[in-house]
C-alpha cells in the first residue's frame, strides 16, 4: 500500500509540480476607537515635542532618572502628557506650553525672568534673586535658558546662559520673524552636582521691532 501524504500545505497541478503553500489569511486589523485614537494622537504628539528639547531635559532630569527606572527624556515626555496635552476630540490635541516642564527639583529659583529678544539673533536675560548678594552661596548656581519656536518648529537656544549673581546676561540664539510665535523656559542648576530648581515658563518677553 502506497503510504499517504500527510504534508497538506503544498496543492498538485496536473503535470505533477507542486503549486506551492496555502495561503495563510491575516486577520482583519480593526479600527481604533475612539479613546485608542485620542491617546495616540496625544502619546505622539508627546513624544515628538520631547525629542525636540531633549538637550534641556538631560540637565533638567538628571537628578530624578537617577532615581527611578527611567530616561530623562521618558520622564520628560511623562509629564508632557499628563501636565500640557489638552483636547478631547483628535483634531484639537495640542500642547499648552505655558504647563511645560523642562526640569524637577528642590533648588531655588530667580525671580521675575525677564527677556528681550531681537530678530537678529541676540537677546538679553534678566532676572532677580532672593539674597541680592554676591557673597550668597548659591550665587554660582548655572542658569539655562530653552527657547522654542512654535512657528518653524525648532529649539532656537538652548543651555547655560549666566550664573545666578549675574543678574542679568547677553546671548546669541538662531535668528526668527518678529511674528513668530516663541516659548522659553528658564531653570537653575548646582554649579557642584545635579541639583535643580523647577523650570519656570517666562511669560514677560519683548520682543524688539525690526
Amino acid at each position: 500500500m502506497k503510504r499517504k501524504n500527510k504534508k497538506k500545505a503544498y496543492g498538485w497541478s496536473l503535470i505533477g509540480f507542486p503549486l506551492g503553500k496555502k495561503r495563510i489569511r491575516k486577520p482583519l486589523l480593526k479600527d481604533p476607537t475612539e479613546v485608542q485614537a485620542l491617546h495616540r494622537a496625544k502619546f505622539g504628539l508627546a513624544t515628538s515635542f520631547a525629542s525636540k528639547i531633549k538637550e534641556a531635559a538631560q540637565i533638567g532630569f538628571t537628578q530624578g532618572s537617577k532615581k527611578k527606572p527611567y530616561t530623562c527624556l521618558n520622564m520628560l515626555t511623562a509629564i508632557i502628557l499628563k501636565y500640557a496635552i489638552v483636547g478631547s476630540m483628535v483634531e484639537d490635541v495640542s500642547l499648552y506650553y505655558p504647563t511645560v516642564a523642562v526640569s524637577s527639583g528642590c533648588r531655588d529659583h530667580v525671580l521675575r525672568p525677564l527677556l528681550r529678544l531681537e530678530p537678529t539673533g541676540t537677546g538679553e536675560l534678566e532676572w532677580e534673586i532672593y539674597v541680592p548678594d554676591p557673597q550668597f552661596a548659591d550665587s554660582a548656581d548655572q542658569i539655562y535658558l530653552l527657547i522654542y519656536n512654535e512657528t518653524k518648529d525648532e529649539v532656537i537656544h538652548s543651555g547655560y546662559a549666566g550664573q545666578r549673581s549675574d543678574l542679568k546676561v547677553k546671548f546669541e540664539m538662531v535668528p526668527f520673524e518678529y511674528n513668530d510665535a516663541l516659548h522659553c523656559w528658564v531653570f537653575v542648576k548646582s554649579c557642584t552636582n545635579d541639583d535643580v530648581s523647577n523650570s519656570s515658563y517666562v511669560h514677560n518677553v519683548i520682543i524688539a521691532l525690526s
